[in-house]
């Protein structure tokens, strides 16, 4: 029972901070006016070598979102979290 209780609050805190950072975007006018779908789309920021890049950054003075790193970062950690559930379940006890 307290193990659920902890991941109930965690998630609420998990809501809570991210929901927090994203205020702006339904709040500020200047931020919506960023955060457009058309940009949300399109190469929003430049690379290392000033080429155009797609760009996630939130918390940046002019905030850029971009949906190719949100997608990025979800296809990277999900293999990490399937192989632990994998080993949880000992179907990987054969693959290790």
């Amino acid at each position: 029972m307290m193990t659920a209780m902890v991941a109930i609050i965690s998630i609420i805190l998990i809501f809570l901070f991210v929901g927090r950072k994203a205020l702006p975007v339904f709040t500020n006018e200047s931020v919506r006016q960023t955060a457009s779908v058309k940009e949300f789309f399109t190469r929003n920021g430049q690379s290392p070598d000033g080429k155009p890049a797609f760009v996630w950054q939130p918390v940046s003075d002019r905030p850029k979102y971009s949906f190719v790193p949100l997608i990025d970062g979800q296809r990277t950690t999900s293999p990490a979290g399937s192989d632990e559930i994998e080993f949880q379940r000992g179907q990987y006890a054969e693959r290790a």
